[in-house]
């Protein structure tokens, strides 16, 4: 078995000031000042870097996110452009098939009655120069537009002879309804 060895004391036993016992007790609470420090300094620190590494991670998400968009903003720019180039072409379509319709309609009424030398159709007004044989001509051809869904009202701007060729030269406007 193990001897058991005991500390005899041969001094007396001295008790300890209230100095001493005040440094014991400053020594004890300033080494657990000092440690409580370092840990949240050094726990500080550690989160600076945690830190410092997410904003990296954002800066370089963000510079991807850029890029993407960059190559979107030409992908964007073209789609856009196509479609208004659509949208003005059916806008076109559509106009140019009401006039392609009223241009018909005023041709089919003028045939063998005026020779055109010109037509022009405006957003509000068809102007129409030709040449015709004889007043009544212009007459039926005018209460012929009058006729015409989309025409409210057909004035004779100008007539004039043409003795050259024995015809009569006539300037007429068409209002158009809207």
């Amino acid at each position: 078995m193990a001897k058991k060895i005991r500390n005899i004391n041969l001094l007396r036993h001295q008790e300890k000031s209230v100095i001493d016992k005040f440094l014991d007790w400053a020594f004890t609470v300033g080494r657990a000042i000092v440690i409580i420090t370092e840990s949240v300094a050094l726990s500080a620190f550690a989160y600076r870097f945690i830190l410092d590494r997410q904003i990296i991670d954002l800066k370089d998400k963000i510079k991807q996110e850029q890029a993407i968009v960059k190559l979107s903003a030409n992908n964007e720019y073209t789609f856009r452009s196509l479609q208004n180039r659509l949208l003005g072409a059916k806008t076109l379509e559509d106009a140019s098939g009401k006039e392609t319709m009223l241009l018909n309609q005023i041709l089919e009424r003028a045939q063998g009655r005026m020779s055109f030398l010109s037509v022009a159709i405006g957003d509000e007004t068809v102007s129409m120069d030709g040449t015709v044989s004889s007043p009544g001509a212009i007459g039926s051809f005018t209460a012929d537009l009058r006729g015409i869904p989309g025409i409210s009202a057909v004035s004779i701007d100008n007539i004039s002879n043409n003795t050259k060729n024995g015809a009569l030269t006539v300037s007429i406007r068409a209002t158009l309804t809207k």
